[in-house]
């Protein structure tokens, strides 16, 4: 499979939209046409720009390469915002929304529509049948993940933005009254997973599938370098007493339960 790497560019010749696509230039020119006449976007909101002062982007054939075209496209997004360049793109490229931050406002306006009864599938549950389907779907290499890996420049860049005080939530504690909230609607009857228990067969499969090589951490060791800086990070560092007392009267009372339980079967 080739695709195409391409630019949409103002009519002064300024290059404000990169993208990739598989169909001819010509047809993926018209597709963005029709998407500005309804969309929210940086792109569609330019287009439409130009459109009423009846002008239309330019589309102009970067490169064609083999394969999905991901790379090239993050690759070339990332050249022409490192030269000062006015892109409507809202991601790195690629597949999904890698670089994509909404603002709080839309943050919020998404949060309220998918909060209760407002959700599109409040107290729908999909079928036995279309669970299985689901799930026999994305097995193995039906996954569209399969063998994708992200490129290394991502990975860095992933790890660069979430170190510190880069992080979203760096420095951000939840207040009291959340937690409580949290903690009481956890409680009991209340829990979703309440009553629930896995059955036999279920206890089975789970134990089965972590058994021997099955197990997903089957064959790996720790490199020395990680358990090095493990090390390091862990010295010197010691539990506060009272967290110790915590973990300790935890402990106890675990226990406690645990032998009365067994007491009773025993009666």
């Amino acid at each position: 499979m080739k695709t195409k790497i391409y630019t949409l560019n103002a009519p002064d010749g300024e290059i404000r939209y990169v993208g990739k696509t598989i169909q001819p230039l010509k047809t993926r020119l018209q597709a963005h046409l029709n998407a500005a006449k309804r969309g929210k976007n940086h792109r569609c909101n330019w287009i439409r720009s130009l459109l009423k002062k009846n002008d239309s982007p330019i589309i102009h054939l970067l490169s064609e390469v083999e394969g999905d075209g991901c790379k090239e496209e993050i690759e070339k997004i990332a050249y022409f915002k490192s030269t000062g360049t006015r892109l409507t793109n809202q991601t790195d490229g690629g597949e999904g929304t890698l670089g994509c931050h909404p603002s709080p406002e839309t943050r919020k306006k998404q949060s309220e529509v998918h909060k209760g009864n407002k959700a599109y599938n409040y107290g729908k549950h999909p079928t036995e049948a279309t669970r299985k389907k689901q799930s026999e779907a994305t097995k193995g290499d039906k996954n569209p993940m399969y063998g994708k890996h992200r490129p290394e420049a991502v990975r860095k860049k992933l790890s660069d933005a979430n170190k510190g005080s880069k992080h979203w939530n760096y420095g951000k504690h939840t207040p009291e009254a959340i937690k409580k909230k949290l903690s009481e609607a956890m409680k009991g009857n209340k829990n979703s997973n309440y009553g629930k228990h896995p059955t036999a067969a279920t206890r089975k499969k789970q134990s089965d599938s972590h058994k021997s090589d099955k197990h997903w951490n089957y064959g790996k060791h720790t490199p020395k370098a990680v358990k090095k800086k493990i090390s390091e990070a862990l010295t010197g560092k010691h539990t506060p007493e009272t967290t110790r007392k915590k973990q300790s009267e935890a402990r106890k009372k675990y226990w406690k339960n645990k032998k009365e339980k067994r007491n009773e079967k025993m009666v």
